[in-house]
C-alpha cells in the first residue's frame, strides 16, 4: 500500500491514535512497538515519524 501524502488528515489521525494508545497503556511509545505499528498498518510513514519523536 502506497501512502496518500495528499491526505494528511487521515495519517495525523493514525499518529494521533498509536499516540493516545501508548498513554493508555500508561508507558512510552518505544522504537519497537512503533515499528510494529507501522508494519501492521503497511505504512512506512509511521517508523518515520516515530524516528522524528524519539528525537525530541
Amino acid at each position: 500500500m502506497k501512502i496518500n501524502m495528499l491526505r494528511p488528515k487521515k495519517i495525523r489521525r493514525k499518529i494521533a491514535a498509536v499516540v493516545l494508545l501508548s498513554k493508555k497503556l500508561q508507558q512510552p511509545v518505544d522504537r519497537l512497538k512503533c515499528v510494529s505499528f507501522a508494519l501492521s498498518w503497511h505504512q512506512r510513514i509511521y517508523i518515520i515519524v516515530c524516528n522524528i519523536y524519539h528525537r525530541n
